[in-house]
């Protein structure tokens, strides 16, 4: 009996651990690697990719053949900006422009489009982004060789082979030790396999440098020295100058200014992404024909060469600052940078530049007949300065950047600003030739429309904020006609306009009134403005009780002032820099004009220096 019992129970145990290994294989079967689960999810993970790629490549193909081969830009689809880091709200909206099948909920959240291509964005997950590669690797691509020579044509490294779907290829050359490629970027393209070659340029010999301690100070102490400025030609005679990136095996880091002011041998120059800072003059009044810059910084004047045709601003520069470039034979220009700001002060006096190029993998800018443009389309950053004629502001522009249209002596004589621009910012149309202007646009910044020969200016309705020397210098403006209700209009926006003779408000104006080609409120009873064209003499209307903040600030032409009884208030700057007011007189009494608001600088550089009341003289 107690045989039997055992035998029981080691039959138990057996059956229990038989079934424990078919579970295992169950188990194994349905979730492996190889499972079955496994097998549907990747199937069904493949099929939704390969129905995306097709959508998309076929939109592309569609573009193509309506644009006859002259796509202008790369499709591009983030679900975060690059440029600015925020989430894009219209992100299922826009994918679904290029693949309507797209589906946000599922495997579409971790895709994004990017220079035409479809990327995998979730780093996380290894067995999707395995099988997203399975997926790219069964479609169609071309294949594009890339050589690697010097300028005779010498291999410098063995070729690489690179790929696209799209046929569109933009390709970064790669680092090669005492070389630097002759151009920032290499792009292109094709219809089928094909082979490009990157040519190098050696860097250059012979040159003069000056040690740079941790603090960027000059030293001649070899023990403190940790990165080097070049600081002149030295003993070079080439004309390709090609920057090093080491000296005395520690980085070169600075080009010192007026290094080479006004060499004459150098044809081509070559700036790597090495060097943090080119100072002032340090290539300017030279005869460079090419440039490749991709240094970081770029300061005042630093590479203005006198014969540059060409120049190619590379991804790693971060400040340009104005009148960089002064070329008038300057009719080349690709910009492949995402972090400097570019705009038509970096240009200024390039009156042949009539387009400019941007990449289109770029993600902040895109460049539209020679006007360069955010991502977005919605500011205009740099209208080429040799571009003839009038230009209409399209209605999905919000922004006008800094010195957008610089000095652009062609434009115009005509400029519209409509309501649906936001923000004219500093200097945006500085120097222009613009004759007539009606800003309509809700803000200005200091100098937006500064020294134009402007005859005419309408303050639109819209306009609601207009800051101080937004009209700085415009010598010729004489009719000023205001519809605005809400931005104060006084003389300090008009520094140096002195021709001003007429004002004009629209009958339904409910901020402003005109009186004799003079601005007050609506009742009468302040003075916004007293233009500079008018009378020699102002005798301001019983009934006014403030002269407003800047109203007669700057205005050479007023010798006398005379106030009347009904004064409460004198704002700050009122008659500030009106040099020539020689006599002041008040209709009242002394007491009454100390009774009188006055800020402390109402009236600083007048000539006056007593006011003539009904019962004497007091001082100012």
């Amino acid at each position: 009996m107690r045989k039997q019992k055992g035998i029981t129970l080691i039959a138990l145990v057996i059956t229990i651990i038989v079934i424990f290994i078919l579970a295992g294989v169950v188990i194994q079967t349905l979730t492996g690697d190889n499972s079955i689960l496994s097998k549907t999810t990747e199937a069904e993970f493949k099929n939704e990719i390969k129905q995306y790629e097709e959508e998309l490549k076929l939109k592309i193909a569609n573009e193509e053949i309506d644009t006859l081969g002259n796509r202008e830009n790369l499709i591009n689809v983030f679900k975060v900006f690059p440029s600015t880091g925020g989430e894009n709200s219209n992100f299922e909206t826009e994918m679904k422009t290029y693949i309507p099948s797209f589906n946000n909920s599922k495997y579409g959240s971790k895709l994004e489009i990017r220079n035409d291509e479809l990327i995998y964005t979730d780093e996380g997950n290894e067995q999707e982004r395995k099988w997203f590669g399975e997926v790219n690797l069964s479609l169609s691509k071309y294949f594009i060789t890339v050589n690697y020579v010097d300028k005779d044509g010498n291999v410098l490294s063995e070729p690489e082979t690179k790929t696209t779907i799209t046929g569109v290829y933009e390709i970064e050359p790669k680092q090669i030790d005492g070389y630097e490629s002759e151009k920032p970027i290499y792009e292109g393209k094709t219809k089928g396999d094909t082979e490009i070659t990157i040519t190098y340029l050696p860097e250059s010999g012979d040159l003069a440098y000056i040690g740079l301690d941790e603090n960027g100070n000059e030293t001649e102490d070899e023990s403190k020295i940790v990165s080097y400025t070049i600081s002149g030609i030295g003993n070079f005679t080439g004309e390709d100058l090609v920057i090093p990136k080491t000296y005395n095996n520690k980085p070169v880091t600075q080009v010192k200014e007026k290094a080479f002011l006004r060499n004459e041998t150098i044809k081509k120059l070559i700036v790597p992404e090495t060097i943090k800072k080119v100072n002032s003059e340090a290539f300017r009044s030279l005869k460079i024909e090419y440039m490749n810059f991709n240094g970081e910084n770029a300061y005042y004047k630093s590479l203005g060469s006198v014969s540059l045709k060409k120049v190619e601003i590379g991804k790693n520069v971060k400040l340009i600052l104005d009148r960089i470039f002064e070329s008038r034979v300057l009719t080349d220009v690709k910009v492949y940078t995402e972090q400097a700001d570019i705009n038509a002060g970096t240009f200024e006096n390039c009156s042949e530049l009539k387009d400019i190029y941007i990449n289109s993998s770029n993600n902040r800018y895109k460049a539209i007949n020679g006007i360069v443009y955010s991502i977005d389309e919605k500011k205009i950053c740099l209208y080429a300065p040799g571009r003839i004629g009038e230009f209409t502001i399209a209605s999905n522009i919000e922004e006008i950047g800094n010195n957008a249209f610089h000095y652009n002596k062609n434009l115009g004589p005509n400029i519209i600003i409509p309501t649906n621009v936001k923000i004219i910012r500093s200097g945006a149309f500085g120097g222009c030739n613009l004759q007539n202007i009606y800003l309509n646009g809700e803000k200005t910044e200091y100098a937006a429309f500064g020294t134009n020969p402007v005859i005419n200016l309408e303050i639109g309705e819209n306009c609601k904020f207009i800051n101080d020397r937004t009209f700085t210098g415009c010598n010729n403006l004489q009719n000023i006609y205001v519809y605005t209700n809400t931005a104060d209009i006084n003389a300090w926006q008009f520094e140096g306009c002195q021709s001003i003779k007429k004002i004009e408000v629209n009958e339904n104006n409910t901020k402003y009134s005109a009186i004799d080609n003079t601005l007050y409120s609506k009742n009468g009873e302040k003075l916004y403005f007293y233009p500079p064209g008018n009378n020699e003499k102002f005798i301001i209307p019983n009934g006014v009780k403030e002269l407003g903040e800047y109203s007669i600030r700057w205005n050479y032409n007023i010798k006398e002032l005379e106030i009347p009884s009904s004064l409460e208030k004198i704002s700050n700057s009122a008659l500030s820099g009106s040099k020539n007011i020689e006599k002041i007189t008040y209709n009242d009494t002394i007491e009454k004009w100390n009774n009188i608001n006055k800020a402390t600088n109402w009236k600083n550089n007048i000539k006056a220096t007593k006011v003539i009341c009904t019962n004497g003289e007091s001082d100012l």
